[in-house]
């Protein structure tokens, strides 16, 4: 996930009143990955949120096509 995406998709959350922060994972000799964070008890309406995200993005662009 790129940085721009993972600050898209933790916007998407606090939109909806789901806590997040974004992070990396820095270690020495690995590709840095970003993580997004919510707190547990937010973390299965945070995953529906995002596939719906997702799928919805994925339905208008092949619409599109």
């Amino acid at each position: 996930m790129r940085l721009d995406e993972a600050e898209l998709a933790c916007g998407l959350l606090r939109s909806n009143d789901i806590a997040c922060e974004v992070s990396s994972m820095v270690l020495p000799g690995l590709p840095a990955e970003l993580i997004l964070w919510v707190n547990n008890r937010d973390a299965e309406l945070a995953w529906a949120l995002l596939a719906d995200t997702e799928r919805e993005a994925s339905r208008r662009d092949n619409d599109a096509a």
